[in-house]
């Protein structure tokens, strides 16, 4: 999945320009900018020009220097060349500000390696960055970042390598957009939209030279689009700038008992962090070919969801595949009926309390000690959380391979004395799945021991109204698990 790092950066620094005045720049004000700016990321940057604030016309221009950023980093400065980033930021009345960017720092490589040579480069083509903030719209800072493509090669040469080794990588358009607004309790909610088109990797490894040489490994990776949403709700963003300054203004130095004591009361302001986190990523018509085969599908689907540290929690996890298909030489043709083909999992996590064990944990911290906190707090923090009856829910999903067709669903609480819950898994039919292990059975006796377990299971399924075979499996608190009422036998 593409990356939502530079639109955050950007955000972030545009957030840093403090107060606009709607009047032409001036030096002056260039000072407050920089000003604003150490407050978040201290003066080293300043003071070495990494970042520079100038006056132009009506506009005021930040201005990262790359390359002084790589030499602070120590990368040798005749290895790696990255052009300047520049930043128009424009006053308007009321302190609403606009930022505008339409070049992107191309970035070149050559450098000597331990047995070779590298070189490569980074380009982005038609890069365009607009953002607008004002404080007195509910829906304060709204962003528009687009990329009419970015291209990076990499080639390697090894003196015991029979040919070069290369990277390419093309990215096809991509566009960004945020939007934040103001919530209640001085929280803002974050919405975040990317989409990408065509993207393509390949990497192209040799062997050793000499009378043996060969591929290392070839490979190829592609899909046509991608889309990401993320959402974040009730975000406690006036208790993270306030956090961030702090630690910016004292960077890496030894806290007093007084200022732990201050950090404490900035981390309780700071939570329950947000209040839901939401992110949705779908990947279409992905590829895969190395030398051993071919991996396709013409869909993937993940989805995230968390609350803060709450006093209900709720955090989920879901993934989709869609026609998953894998190809090679090297695997019997029988393993294509076996192989899966589709996947709808969706995990949910749920659980009380969370909110009094952050309490916990923050008033205990031990700022700066070998363990954040005591094995005494460690039990009560695990007391907490068993009392909040956390409790993982598997939504109705479904697994298929050519042979099969399996829905399942259920739930487990996490609980003192032990683990109980209930599950559902049906499926349409056994027969394939047997008749295709009874055949490869007859050279095989895994295959047979596999064989003999489907039909076992087979023989525990009650049949549904709709035809489907049914097992309901039910975990007990005492241990004891029974499927359709028959106990399972117990490992010793």
């Amino acid at each position: 999945m593409t990356n939502i790092a530079v639109p955050a950066c950007l955000l972030a620094l545009g957030l840093a320009i403090g107060p606009a005045r709607a009047e032409p720049a001036t030096p002056e004000g260039a000072k407050a900018i920089e000003q604003g700016y150490a407050r978040y990321f201290g003066r080293t940057l300043l003071e070495r020009a990494i970042v520079s604030i100038a006056p132009r016309g009506d506009d005021y221009v930040a201005t990262l220097d790359l390359q002084k950023a790589l030499e602070l980093l120590d990368v040798p400065a005749k290895g790696l060349r990255a052009e300047a980033f520049a930043l128009a930021m424009t006053p308007m009345a009321g302190g609403a500000w606009k930022v505008k960017a339409d070049h992107w720092p191309a970035i070149a490589l050559d450098m000597p390696t331990s047995s070779g040579h590298i070189n490569g480069a980074i380009e982005a083509r038609d890069f365009r960055f607009d953002q607008v903030y004002d404080p007195n719209r509910p829906d304060f800072l709204a962003s528009a970042l687009t990329l009419g493509g970015l291209d990076a090669t990499a080639h390697i040469r090894d003196a015991d390598a029979a040919a070069p080794a290369a990277i390419e990588v093309r990215q096809g358009a991509m566009a960004v957009a945020t939007r934040a607004t103001t919530a209640p309790g001085g929280a803002i909610d974050v919405a975040l939209k990317q989409t990408s088109g065509e993207f393509a990797e390949r990497v192209d490894m040799r062997g050793k030279a000499g009378p043996e040489a060969q591929d290392a490994g070839n490979l190829t990776y592609s899909y046509k689009t991608a889309t990401m949403d993320v959402a974040i709700d009730g975000l406690h963003a006036r208790a993270i700038d306030a956090l961030w300054r702090w630690l910016a203004a004292r960077g890496a130095a030894d806290l007093a008992p007084a200022d732990r004591e201050e950090l404490r009361a900035m981390l309780r302001d700071l939570a329950p962090v947000w209040d839901n986190f939401q992110l949705g990523a779908t990947i279409q018509d992905i590829s895969y070919d190395m030398a051993l085969g071919h991996v396709g599908m013409k869909a993937l689907t993940q989805t995230l969801r968390a609350s803060g540290l709450t006093a209900h929690g709720d955090y989920g996890f879901g993934v989709k595949l869609d026609r998953l298909t894998v190809k090679s030489a090297l695997l019997p043709s029988w393993i294509s009926a076996l192989t899966p083909a589709s996947l709808d999992l969706d995990l949910n996590f749920a659980i009380a309390g969370l909110d009094e064990a952050a309490r916990v944990a923050i008033d205990e911290l031990d700022v700066g000690g070998k363990e954040p906190v005591s094995p005494a707090t460690a039990d009560r923090l695990r007391a907490i959380l068993l009392a909040g009856a956390p409790k993982l829910s598997l939504a109705p999903g479904r697994f298929t391979t050519p042979t099969l067709d399996l829905a399942f669903e259920g739930e487990l609480a996490i609980a003192k004395p032990a683990p109980a819950g209930h599950f559902k898994i049906s499926a349409d039919s056994l027969d394939r799945t047997l008749a295709l292990l009874q055949t490869l059975g007859q050279d095989g006796a895994e295959m047979q021991g596999a064989m003999l377990g489907v039909t076992y299971l087979k023989g525990l399924a009650t049949t549904g109204p709709d035809g489907r075979l049914v097992w309901l499996i039910a975990v007990g608190a005492d241990g004891e698990v029974t499927v359709n009422g028959t106990p399972m036998p117990r490992g010793k």
